[in-house]
């Protein structure tokens, strides 16, 4: 990729701390160069919710939530782990499937945990990008791993007096 395209990307997703090293290593006029890899994560939902969806899976590069956000409307909470350790400082993006214009964006905490008030129902694609330097060999420069979760959030129901959920009471 061109140079200043390449740069324009890291700045899309987040990635100035490569900015910062490409400058570093004198490699900002440098075409960058890239290999990705991709792990997709997509969470459906059932008659009942499981204590699976909130382990790690193994994958290189995942976002893990918190708990199940096809059963709790309004807030997903998570974890971005890379190998297997908590990513500080992770560009993670909510992006509404039916509306693409609604995107609401964090980074991770020291230990890797990340939050959003999500503000309607809906298909959400929440992703993440990380960056390291490629292998010594590599014809490539820079490895990019792009972790993402799909889900459906739910709508909020107004609680009765009991606590339960009102069937037909919905909050927009």
């Amino acid at each position: 990729m061109a140079p200043a395209a390449f740069e324009d990307y890291l700045r899309l997703e987040g990635l100035d701390r490569v900015i910062v090293r490409r400058a570093e290593l004198g490699e900002r006029a440098r075409k960058g160069r890239e290999y990705f890899s991709r792990y997709a994560k997509a969470l459906l939902t059932g008659a009942r919710t499981s204590a699976a969806v909130t382990q790690p899976v193994g994958l290189d590069y995942e976002i893990v939530p918190d708990e199940d956000p096809t059963v709790h409307a309004g807030a997903l909470r998570g974890h971005m782990l890379y190998e297997g350790k908590p990513l500080q400082g992770a560009l993670v993006v909510a992006i509404l499937r039916s509306n693409p214009t609604v995107r609401i964006a964090t980074r991770t905490t020291e230990q890797g945990s990340f939050a959003f008030a999500l503000p309607r129902a809906g298909v959400w694609l929440v992703k993440s990008v990380h960056m390291v330097r490629a292998w010594f060999f590599s014809a490539a420069d820079w490895d990019s791993l792009w972790a993402s979760l799909t889900f459906e959030s739910p709508e909020a129901r107004a609680l009765t007096r009991s606590g339960a959920a009102a069937p037909d009471a919905r909050l927009r």
